[in-house]
């Protein structure tokens, strides 16, 4: 609509401007016979339309262009007669939703990060997707002579599991750490988060979060490097996401109302040409919509009791 908004009013005036000039030189300075005035008009009048015809074309063209860059790959998984669903944008190259029976969104962002020897932490862009069937994916991303990383995502029902599998690409060997920021907004509840995180061992940690009636458990596991994990309660990238700090701290590792959390996965000395790979699961418990309904009616019930009881 905007397209033919600014065409129209660029048409309109210049045409108007036609309109001025010719009147101004007619009537008043530049006296000109009809009939040279219609030829000069009619030739105006054609390269205006051929003007406006080429800004027309290549508003449109540009505004295709930018509408047709983004793609989201849906990943759909049925049990228990409930259809889970999950999205990954490669505008963001990140997963953006993660819903039950077509209920509230319960993820906002995960997206990966990656730093070289424990420099600046950069993210990782243009993901080029293959897809495995209805319900896997893999997100491949290549930051030439830096680093090599396949996500392998897979829904199956309420639970997600990933693979991410990274590799030196330097030429020789070199710490990596993969970084992955997670923005769960559970039962759609934003601001109404409770996250609580455990460090297990030095190479597996668990985020516990509950909100708006779900829950969710993801772990994080790599075999053959360390991890470290972050609570915050900002509802946004801090620290290392957001360019503040190169790691995560184990601390805080508790959050409430707007809770994001973050992982950290370093490969130390890393070989030229070796992999390590992340193994995450996930499971996520989503009210039955009957018992939604329950609620919501018992709520109704109570709330007249409530009003009387107060007055």
């Amino acid at each position: 609509m905007h397209y033919f908004t600014i065409f129209a009013l660029f048409c309109d005036k210049k045409c108007l401007d036609f309109g001025w000039v010719y009147t101004h030189n007619v009537k008043k300075e530049n006296p000109i016979k009809p009939s040279n005035a219609m030829k000069i008009w009619k030739e105006s009048f054609v390269s205006r339309v051929r003007l406006c015809q080429g800004v027309f074309i290549a508003l449109i063209t540009g505004g295709l262009a930018v509408q047709s860059g983004a793609t989201i790959y849906t990943m759909t998984s049925t049990a228990s007669g409930v259809t889970y669903t999950a999205g990954f944008d490669t505008t963001s190259s990140a997963l953006t939703s993660w819903q039950a029976n077509g209920g509230p969104n319960q993820l906002s962002l995960q997206s990966l990060y990656y730093s070289v020897a424990n420099g600046v932490v950069n993210p990782l862009t243009g993901a080029s997707v293959v897809t495995h069937g209805a319900a896997a994916i893999t997100a491949n991303y290549t930051v030439a002579g830096v680093i090599g990383v396949a996500d392998s995502i897979t829904l199956n029902g309420n639970t997600l599991g990933e693979q991410i599998k990274f590799t030196n690409l330097s030429g020789s060997a070199t710490t990596l750490s993969l970084f992955q920021y997670s923005d769960f907004i559970l039962g759609g509840a934003a601001g109404a988060q409770t996250l609580n995180m455990i460090i297990n061992n030095s190479s597996q940690s668990t985020a516990n979060q509950s909100g708006g009636g779900a829950s969710l458990q993801w772990q994080g596991q790599l075999t053959g490097g360390t991890v470290e994990v972050q609570a915050n309660n900002t509802g946004a990238p801090f620290g290392p996401f957001n360019g503040s700090a190169t790691a995560l701290l184990n601390t805080p590792l508790s959050a409430t109302g707007n809770a994001v959390f973050g992982y950290e996965f370093d490969a130390i000395n890393l070989a030229a040409g070796n992999s390590l790979t992340v193994s995450e699961t996930s499971l996520i418990l989503v009210p039955e919509p009957a018992t939604m309904g329950l609620i919501a009616s018992g709520l109704c019930f109570l709330f007249p009791l409530w009003r009387r009881w107060r007055s």
